[in-house]
C-alpha cells in the first residue's frame, strides 16, 4: 500500500521495486522527513523507510534493472560523493556506484556546448530481454576514443557499454520508449515525416533501423509511449490545433495510438487541447491495466464528441474540461471513466538545451502508479477541484474520487 505522500516540491518520477516505492524529483522534505530529491517508501507499511540518499540536484527518471535501480537527473553528487548525472543503487545493499566511472566515461558536454554545461539525461529505460539500460538526454560522453551523444546503452550488472553509437539530435531524444514485447525502441526524428523512427533491439549487439512507420501524417516532433502493443504518439511540442491525420484525412488532436507491429492507426481520437492559460499539451505517463488506459500530463480540455474527429479548435476549447488526467475504457469504445477532477499546478521551469533557455510551463501529473485498487498520481499538483493539494493524489482505480482533500505541508 501507499499512504499519502507530501513534499515541499514536486515528484517527477516514481517506480515500484521488490516491495518498495521510489520517488524522485525536486524536494527537501517528504512527510516531515528531511531528504534531498529522492526517497524510499515501504509498500508493506506505506511509510518512508529512512533511506534518503542525498542527491544535490533534481532526479528526473528511474529505471528498475533487476536488483539495481538506475537514477538519472541534474545531480553531481550522491551523499557527497562525486556521481555525475547517472547513478546505480544496488537495492539489496543500498549502496551506490557511479555509472560514468564504472564505464570509463568522462562528461565532455562542457567542451561541446560551453563551460557551464554538464550532462543532462532525461530518461532511463530497461530493456528486459537484453539486460541493457538505455539513457537518453542532452550529453556528450567520451571513452577516450569515441563520443556518445544523446544516447547511452549499458549493462548495469556487468558494466559493459553497448557498441551502439547512433548520431542523433540529442535535443529530441527525450520522448522515446521501448516496446518490450516486440523488441523495438521508438524515438522522435529530428526532421521530416513521419517524425517517428524505430530501432530493432532483437539482436542487441547489432541494433538496426526498423522499417516500421506510422500510417498517419504527424505534424510535429512527438513524445512516445509503448503500452499494450501500441505506440502512443503525443504532440510533444504543444501544438494546439491538428496534430495528425490519417489516410482518410481524419484529423487528430493531442495524441494517436498506432499498432507497434503494423504501424496502423487505431482510429481513436484522444482529442486533447490546451488554452492560453495552461500552456503546452504534455503527456507524461500512460499506464494500461484491467482494460483501462490511464493518461496523465498537462492539458485543459478534451473534445466531447468522440464520434466526430473533425471538430475545430474553437469547439475544443469549450468542450469537457478534464484537466491533466484521462481514464478511458478500451473494452467499451474508449469511453471516459471516472469523475471529472480538475487538477492544477504551478509553472515548472523546464531547461531547454542547448541555449540555456528556461521556459515556464505547467507539468501537473508526471507519473502514475497503480497499487491494488488505487491510482496514485505524482507531480506538481497544487490544486484539485479548487482545493489546496500537493505532489501526490490518490484515486480509485476506476478514476473516481478516493479522497476529497490533501494532507499538505505548511
Amino acid at each position: 500500500m501507499i499512504n499519502q505522500i507530501t513534499t515541499n516540491g514536486s515528484i517527477v518520477t516514481a517506480v515500484t521495486m521488490n516491495g518498495f516505492l521510489y520517488v524522485g524529483g525536486s524536494f527537501t522534505n517528504l512527510n516531515g522527513f528531511a531528504c534531498s530529491n529522492f526517497a524510499e517508501i515501504s509498500l508493506v507499511t506505506g511509510n518512508p523507510t529512512g533511506f534518503f540518499p542525498l542527491f544535490d540536484g533534481p532526479v528526473v527518471s528511474m529505471a528498475v534493472c533487476g536488483s539495481k535501480l538506475v537514477v538519472v537527473g541534474q545531480f553531481s553528487y550522491v551523499d557527497a560523493v562525486s556521481n555525475s548525472a547517472i547513478a546505480i543503487i544496488d537495492q539489496p545493499t543500498r549502496t551506490f556506484s557511479n555509472v560514468l566511472s564504472n564505464l570509463g566515461l568522462t562528461d565532455q558536454t562542457s567542451i561541446f556546448v560551453g563551460p557551464s554545461q554538464k550532462a543532462f539525461p532525461y530518461k532511463a529505460k530497461y530493456h528486459t530481454n537484453s539486460g541493457f539500460c538505455f539513457v537518453g538526454g542532452y550529453f556528450w560522453l567520451s571513452d577516450g576514443t569515441n563520443i556518445r551523444q544523446g544516447v547511452l546503452a549499458f549493462n548495469p550488472t556487468s558494466n559493459t557499454i553497448l557498441p551502439f553509437n547512433p548520431l542523433i539530435n540529442q535535443q529530441n531524444f527525450n520522448g522515446w520508449d521501448i516496446d518490450q514485447t516486440n523488441n523495438k525502441l521508438f524515438h522522435p526524428l529530428s526532421t521530416g515525416a513521419p517524425w517517428v523512427g524505430a530501432w530493432d533491439l532483437s539482436t542487441i549487439t547489432s541494433i538496426s533501423i526498423s522499417s516500421w512507420s506510422p500510417q498517419c501524417t504527424i505534424q510535429k516532433t512527438p513524445s512516445i509511449f509503448c503500452v499494450n502493443g501500441k505506440v502512443f504518439i503525443s504532440d510533444g511540442s504543444g501544438n494546439a490545433g491538428v496534430f495528425a491525420s490519417d489516410v482518410s484525412s481524419n484529423v487528430y488532436y493531442g495524441m494517436v495510438a498506432v499498432d507497434a507491429v503494423t504501424g496502423v492507426l487505431d482510429g481513436v481520437n484522444w482529442q486533447m487541447s490546451k488554452n492560453a492559460f495552461l500552456g503546452d499539451i504534455r503527456v507524461n505517463s500512460i499506464v494500461y491495466s484491467g482494460g483501462y488506459y490511464y493518461v496523465g500530463g498537462s492539458w485543459s480540455h478534451v473534445l466531447c464528441d468522440a464520434s466526430n474527429p473533425n471538430l475545430n479548435l474553437q469547439q475544443a476549447l469549450y468542450s469537457a474540461p478534464r484537466p491533466s488526467l484521462m481514464v478511458r475504457d478500451s473494452s467499451n469504445g474508449y469511453i471516459f471513466k471516472g469523475d471529472n477532477v480538475a487538477f492544477n499546478g504551478p509553472a515548472i521551469i523546464h531547461y531547454i538545451p542547448p541555449s540555456s533557455f528556461y521556459q515556464n510551463e505547467p507539468d501537473i501529473i508526471q507519473s502514475i502508479i497503480l497499487d491494488e485498487a488505487h491510482l496514485h498520481l505524482f507531480g506538481s499538483i497544487t490544486w484539485v477541484d479548487g482545493q489546496p493539494g500537493n505532489t501526490h493524489y490518490i484515486m480509485n482505480a476506476d478514476g473516481t474520487r478516493f479522497q476529497d482533500r490533501f494532507l499538505y505541508l505548511i
